[in-house]
């Protein structure tokens, strides 16, 4: 069974695995290869649908169509196994880093924010069983999930914190807001939002609108000031 726990007394120190060489030390052919990711394909799909502390390595083998010994051939346990997975899903896709990339000037910064936001969101609500994994055995400390996740977003931070940067070069933001501390608050943001219902509440709250405010935030921040009269409600909303 696995247990979060466990996963934290790990001996793991961190470092991306090559995944090369099976444990025992042996060179993997494409075989090999086609073998163990078969595994974390497995996982990952069972993540979905099984809390990590139930999950055991003869249900990831039966449903990678092979056996428990295969399974010890290629991961310790299963939190290695996870982390595998955990390591094969960046937050820091190439379609996101181009979004940031391109120009966000005032009058296109709202729409901008509002497609980075959705697409974001959505991506995070997809591999939401891993990332949800991933970040609660890194916040419990152990140093190789702490690892994958820091490797999964410092490329998108680093991208957010340039924008802002740029925006107080500009005058557009206050000179002393530290920069990547603000990306940082951004990304939590973005994170959570990717765990929000999206039926409305008893406050008349729905995930649209939360979405909504969002983009508010993220434009001016990284695209410029919307005023009140660029910014418009999701639609059939008031």
């Amino acid at each position: 069974m696995a247990d979060i726990g466990t996963m934290t007394r790990s001996s793991g120190r961190g470092r991306r695995p090559k995944a090369r060489t099976n444990q025992n030390g042996q060179a993997m052919g494409t075989k090999g290869l086609q073998t163990r990711r078969r595994l974390v394909e497995a996982t990952e799909a069972l993540l979905r649908t099984t809390p990590v502390r139930d999950l055991r390595v003869a249900e990831i083998a039966k449903a990678a169509n092979t056996s428990t010994s295969t399974f010890y051939l290629y991961f310790q346990d299963v939190s290695e196994a996870v982390l595998a997975v955990a390591n094969g899903v960046s937050q820091s896709t190439p379609e996101f880093l181009a979004q940031l990339s391109a120009p966000w000037d005032p009058q296109t910064a709202y729409d901008r924010a509002q497609a980075f936001v959705e697409s974001y969101v959505d991506y995070w609500s997809a591999h939401a069983a891993v990332f949800r994994v991933r970040n609660l055995a890194a916040d419990e400390g152990d140093e190789r999930f702490i690892a994958a996740r820091g490797h999964a977003v410092r490329p998108l931070l680093q991208a957010m914190a340039a924008r802002i940067r740029e925006r107080q070069e500009a005058g557009g933001l206050p000179p002393d807001l530290h920069a990547l501390s603000a990306a940082g608050a951004l990304m939590a943001m973005l994170e959570r939002m990717g765990a929000l219902p999206t039926a409305k509440g008893a406050d008349d709250v729905s995930g649209a609108k939360v979405i909504h405010a969002a983009a508010f935030v993220t434009a001016v921040l990284i695209g410029g000031s919307a005023s009140v009269g660029e910014v418009h409600p999701p639609a059939g909303e008031d």
